[in-house]
């Protein structure tokens, strides 16, 4: 079929064509291992086959590793070592900068990058060698080279657990436990032998063949083999004394969790096989794995990782049948868990493709979303996304789809699969749902295809060359798949959506024509560093008559476009008004335009787009969209911008949706929240607050029969929406504020009587979640004293919040809730009346309880207020600041490690250029130089995160040797502030010249 478009070349060639040799199949031999000691001793043997006959060294990737001998074919080899990643610069280097360490960190990854054949260690093939490669050009042996080495105390690629339940696993590199080629790009088969203690189980990759006890029974022998061709960082290990549930409804499934859970294990994960199901018949594919493991472990540094045939789950996704809360998080993550088993693992990214993977298993699980928990909750998700990817590219920094991974942070990352997902469902839009399945169906189809056929044989096409396997994707052979399928041209999109960074960001405002009986929409693009968006958008308008859809072309910056209405304006003749969904409802006129038949606009109202669209339309248009309009993506958007809109009548439509049972639970928890944003912005705020307690006492408090006091009911969370909104009424309501900064009387009074009746006696579900969102609500009830009080003198609320907060730690330690989150809201509380003056600030409690000793959750939540008082005592905190910083280079866990740089990106503990600031010293510049420099060279996470911690702390400036800044560092960095601020200036007086100019608009 002739096809007027190109996209690019015929085949791809393998990478394995640079290197000049290829993998044919590689064996992992652990032979002894130990837990105690955090050690253990392998060795590698991989199968090659040159591809140059001019070979003459081999690189591998390996990091941490003692090399003891490297063998080629039985022949001893020489090697040199050299890992580039260890130190990025030297601690006393006179010019310290961002950008410097920038640059070190890129050179160090691209001396190491094996797809441009770089490696750590460097292998010298002997001379008998390359006279057999020499003298056979045409087929060249296979080669076997072998590398035995051993591993101790490893910074990275291994967890080690200690303690009763003690295990390990692998997470981050893989050239950190193995040596290896640690890229997508070299696919090859694989066998796995692992000689554990006999009371221990090892899981990996691929399908287990035999189990062999040795002789004196106190060891024992797993053997995996993995025929499907997969990549080194695919590659995954569990090992410890677990417990174990082989599924009952797909027994090719096996679950294994540390000891002691195994009954959380089965309940969480008694639907896993559902998802399997549903994504083959949506596939219309195989699993593409004869096995699969799912084992759960402890402190995961992500809630997932997956490799091929197995993912790794943290302990705090397990729940029993008395958990509520943690159901719908789990049911999603193990769903996009097996989504990365189609796309992750057995299909994984090519040149300018890495964001491919994550985005069709993001698109795949979208789908099931939909399919399991229902349109609105799927229509929350793809809101909720378009929402964080606009705010990240607005506020920090534009995601370029095709770039590399290799220097992008953890959160970065995050936002790239968000993005890519989206980016796929506007691909969706312009294809249809079924044609993006085909091709994504056909991708599948040739990689299984290939390697059944092949069966780890290598391919030469007629020049010679091996083709790159069908198993990488890139973007342009996924266009290729596309445009195979469809037959139309979708690389206008992929050069907007993937090839550049930014979203679309629209102004628009809308006025009715009276004598044409129309509406004239502006829409204005003038934002810069946005994406300019050229083509269709649909235009939602509801009128009397009904709701009707319109498509327009955006072209320019500016569009001026008109549309016809369907509807004339009504006087005095009424009759019920047809919504989108088909319902007919009666809808009070009284405050709209009675000359305008139109009441409310939506642009975009699907969020095909990647856009913030900011529609100026009149209070009442907004009020009639949160109270009439039956998809939750407007119900949302019309909330938002109510927030602009203090008003009397705007309380009253944001109270019809709390209330309201026929709304999405999402809808209604996140009008709660605006009523308390819109109540702090009125002068009497009290009404509000009338009116979300006339909501709760309504819904979940006895009868005036039962009860003068209306007290609270024993706790029901059958049904799950009120559930969630029962919740969300207290946390709103003590966030209220009158104009002297308290809250409105009655308040703490209502919540600390919530928790004084707190009846869970009857309950099926556990009331953890609800004692702990009372205990913060009863926290934030409390206004900021004028100095810090002794105890002995603190006011009565205050007192009682004391008292409240001590119950609840003490209760912990005889009763531990579900993940601790009642005492982790006590904790929180306790940094709330330091922060608000109610008792004297001190750090003792949060340190006590960021120590390594503790429960994950418990430390992150010890350490965010252990931040938030550095921040804020600032001068009495550098001791503090300086512990968490050794945490970061030392602890070990890797998820503390990267949640304490993170937290302190997020909340930085000084501005930028205050050198007076006591905290801004050379002690602690050196500290973060160092963990970016050495003390992470293991774990790229917390390198990337140290980088923009240094980044966020001290911009450009330059320092010298002894940490002291440069005086021509800080000049420059003080211009650059002025420089900034007369931006500034410039953008605030073009905005208010646009507001002038947009007053005289009539609306209608």
């Amino acid at each position: 079929m002739k096809r007027s478009r190109d996209y690019g070349a015929g085949v791809e060639v393998d990478p394995s064509e640079k290197r000049g040799w290829k993998i044919i199949h590689q064996s992992v031999v652990v032979t002894q291992i130990s837990l105690r000691m955090r050690s253990l001793m392998a060795f590698v043997d991989l199968r090659i086959r040159p591809l140059d006959r001019n070979l003459k060294s081999i690189r591998l990737n390996a990091r941490q590793l003692r090399i003891y001998w490297v063998r080629c074919d039985d022949i001893v080899c020489k090697f040199g070592y050299v890992d580039p990643s260890s130190k990025l610069a030297r601690t006393d280097f006179p010019q310290k900068n961002h950008t410097y360490i920038q640059h070190c960190y890129e050179s160090a990854i691209a001396e190491s990058d094996p797809d441009r054949n770089h490696g750590e260690l460097k292998i010298d093939l002997p001379p008998e060698i390359l006279e057999r490669i020499r003298n056979n050009p045409e087929s060249p042996p296979t080669l076997s080279i072998t590398v035995e080495y051993t591993l101790e105390k490893p910074r990275g690629g291994l967890q080690f657990i200690q303690g009763p339940n003690a295990h390990c696993y692998s997470y981050g590199e893989s050239r950190q436990w193995f040596p290896c080629v640690d890229t997508n790009t070299e696919l090859c088969t694989w066998t796995l032998d692992f000689t554990v203690d006999a009371n221990l189980t090892a899981v990996s990759c691929g399908e287990l063949v035999e189990t062999v006890l040795s002789e004196d029974s106190k060891t024992k022998t797993y053997r995996y083999k993995l025929l499907v061709p997969t990549s080194a960082p695919n590659i995954g290990l569990a090992i410890g004394s677990f417990d174990i549930h082989v599924d009952r409804a797909m027994p090719e499934m096996t679950h294994f969790s540390i000891a002691g859970l195994v009954d959380s294990l089965v309940f969480s994960t008694n639907t896993t096989y559902q998802v399997i199901e549903y994504f083959e018949d949506l596939l219309s594919a195989r699993f593409p794995y004869a096995l699969y493991k799912q084992v759960f472990v402890e402190r995961l540094p992500d809630k997932f990782k997956s490799y091929s045939s197995m993912t790794l789950y943290d302990t705090n996704l397990l729940y029993n049948e008395r958990v509520l809360d943690q159901v719908i998080p789990t049911r999603k993550i193990i769903a996009r868990a097996i989504a990365a088993q189609f796309f992750g693992c057995f299909m994984v990214a090519g040149k300018d493709g890495n964001w491919l993977p994550a985005a069709i298993g993001g698109y795949l699980n979208s789908l099931w979303l939909r399919k399991t928990f229902g349109n609105s909750e799927y229509r929350y998700f793809i809101y909720d996304e378009t929402r964080k990817v606009c705010a990240y590219e607005e506020k920090e920094t534009p995601i370029v789809l095709a770039n590399s991974f290799s220097n992008q942070t953890v959160r970065h990352k995050k936002m790239v699969a968000k993005k890519g997902h989206l980016v796929l469902r506007i691909l969706e839009n312009r294809l249809t749902t079924s044609l993006l399945l085909q091709a994504i169906n056909k991708l599948l189809a040739i990689s299984r295809d290939s390697y059944l056929r092949t069966e780890g044989k290598l391919l030469a096409n007629k020049s010679g060359k091996f083709e790159k396997s069908p198993q990488i994707i890139s973007s342009v052979s996924f266009l290729k798949f596309v445009a195979s399928v469809t037959e139309k041209d979708v690389k206008d999109l992929l050069d907007l959506w993937v090839r550049r960074g930014g979203v679309a960001n629209i102004v628009a405002s809308f006025s009715f024509q009276r004598n044409k009986n129309t509406i004239e929409i502006e829409l204005k693009q003038d934002r810069s560093g946005s994406v300019r968006y050229v083509g269709p958008m649909t235009v939602r308008v509801q009128e009397l008559d009904g709701t009707f859809n319109h498509t327009i072309q955006v072209e320019d910056k500016t569009n001026k476009i008109s549309i016809s209405c369907h509807s004339r304006a009504r006087r005095n003749k009424r009759k019920k008004i047809p919504l989108l969904n088909g319902e007919e409802v009666d809808i009070d006129l009284s405050q709209s335009d009675q000359d305008s038949p139109v009441l409310w606009i939506r642009l975009d109202p699907d969020c095909n787009l990647l856009r913030t669209i900011e529609l100026r339309q009149p209070d009442y248009c907004l009020q009639y969209l949160v109270k009439y309009e039956r998809e939750i993506i407007g119900q949302l958007e019309g909330i938002e911008h109510l927030k602009d809109y203090p008003t009397d009548n705007t309380v009253k439509s944001l109270k019809e949706a709390v209330e309201s049972l026929d709304f999405f639970w999402r809808v209604r928890v996140r009008a709660a929240e605006m009523m308390a944003r819109v109540a702090d912005q009125m002068p009497d705020p009290v009404p509000v607050k009338d009116a979300l307690l006339s909501v709760f006492k309504s819904y979940f408090c006895l009868s005036d029969t039962v009860s003068k006091e209306r007290l609270v009911r024993r706790n029901d969370f059958s049904n799950f929406q009120q559930y969630f909104v029962q919740c969300a009424i207290p946390l709103a309501m003590s966030r209220i504020r009158l104009s002297s900064g308290m809250t409105p009387a009655g308040v703490f009074t209502f919540i600390a009587n919530l928790i004084k009746h707190n009846d869970n006696s009857k309950n099926a579900y556990l009331d953890c979640q609800w004692k702990a969102n009372l205990v913060t609500a009863l926290s934030n009830t409390l206004c900021r004293a004028v100095v810090a009080q002794k105890l002995s003198s603190v006011s009565e609320e205050a007192k009682e919040v004391i008292e409240e907060v001590m119950r609840v730690m003490n209760t912990e330690w005889l009763l531990p809730t579900y993940r601790h989150v009642t005492f982790i809201a006590a904790m929180t509380a306790v940094r709330t009346l330091q922060r608000q003056q109610h008792i004297p600030p001190s750090p003792e409690l949060f340190r006590r309880f960021s120590e390594s000793d503790q429960y994950s959750t418990v430390r992150v939540a010890a350490i965010k207020c252990l931040i938030d008082y550095i921040k804020t005592e600032k001068s009495n905190a550098l001791d503090d600041l300086t512990r968490l910083l050794r945490f970061a280079s030392s602890d070990p866990e890797a998820r503390i490690r990267y949640k304490v740089v993170r937290l302190l990106t997020k909340t930085p503990p000084f501005k930028r250029g205050d050198y007076n600031n006591k905290l801004n010293c050379p002690l602690i510049r050196q500290l973060i130089w160092q963990l970016i420099s050495e003390d992470s060279a293991c774990d790229a996470r917390v390198r990337l995160a140290g980088i923009q911690l240094w980044r966020v702390l001290f911009g450009d400036a330059e320092f010298d040797r002894d940490n002291k800044v440069v005086a021509n560092s800080q000049g420059s960095d003080d211009e650059s502030k002025k420089k900034k601020k007369k931006k500034k200036k410039k953008e605030k007086k073009l905005k208010k010249d646009r507001e002038k100019g947009e007053t005289d608009l009539n609306f209608f």
